[in-house]
C-alpha cells in the first residue's frame, strides 16, 4: 500500500481496481477485489482500535503496527484532533500529528511527486519558529474554510427552504 501510494499518489481504497492490479502478482492466493478491500478495511480498523485503546501490540505484530502507522497515522491524528483523545498521542507521537504535516500530505495525495518520508525528513530540518509560523498560517486557513462551510450551509438552507416553498405552492 505504501509503495502504491508513493508511486501513484492515490489512496488504494479509492483506486481499488488499480491497486488490485498493482498487487495481484504479489498475492500468494487468488483473491477478488472485494476480498482485498475487506482485508484492508479490517487491518485499518484493527490499527485504529489498537491506537485508540492504547493497546500494546504483540511482538510478532510490531512490524504490521509500524507499517499501519505509516499508512493511517495521519487519519488517526485527524480523528484525535477532533476527539481530543490523549490516549492516542502517546502511540502516534510523530510529526504527522501536526497540521503542517497533514496539509502537506493532503497536497501530495492530490498529485505531488513527494512522499511522506521526504516531507517528514525535511520538515524536521525547518526551524521551530518557522514551523510555528506555518501552524499559524494553517490555523488561519482552517478558520477561513470553516467560514466558507458556514456560508455554504446557509445557502443550502435557503435553497432548501425555497424549494420546499415552491413544492408546497405547486401542490395547491
Amino acid at each position: 500500500m505504501i509503495e502504491f501510494t508513493s508511486k501513484t499518489c492515490s489512496d488504494p481504497l479509492k483506486q481499488l481496481n488499480e491497486f488490485f492490479s498493482f498487487v495481484k502478482g504479489s498475492l500468494q492466493l487468488d483473491a477478488s477485489v472485494f476480498q482485498l478491500e475487506k482485508k484492508i478495511r479490517r487491518l485499518k480498523k484493527k490499527f485504529i482500535n489498537n491506537v485508540e485503546k492504547g493497546k500494546k501490540h504483540k511482538p510478532h505484530e510490531h512490524r504490521l503496527f509500524e507499517l499501519s502507522k505509516n499508512i493511517w497515522a495521519s487519519e488517526v491524528a485527524e480523528k484525535e484532533d477532533s476527539n481530543s483523545n490523549s490516549a492516542t498521542s502517546s502511540q502516534i507521537s510523530k510529526p504527522e500529528t501536526n497540521v503542517v504535516f497533514n496539509e502537506m500530505i493532503r497536497f501530495i495525495n492530490n498529485g505531488s511527486m513527494l512522499n511522506e518520508n521526504v516531507i517528514r525528513g525535511r520538515l524536521e530540518l525547518v526551524g521551530e519558529s518557522k514551523r510555528e509560523e506555518l501552524e499559524v498560517g494553517w490555523s488561519a486557513l482552517l478558520a477561513k474554510k470553516l467560514e466558507l462551510f458556514a456560508k455554504r450551509a446557509r445557502l443550502i438552507k435557503d435553497q432548501t427552504r425555497l424549494m420546499l416553498e415552491a413544492h408546497k405552492s405547486s401542490n395547491h
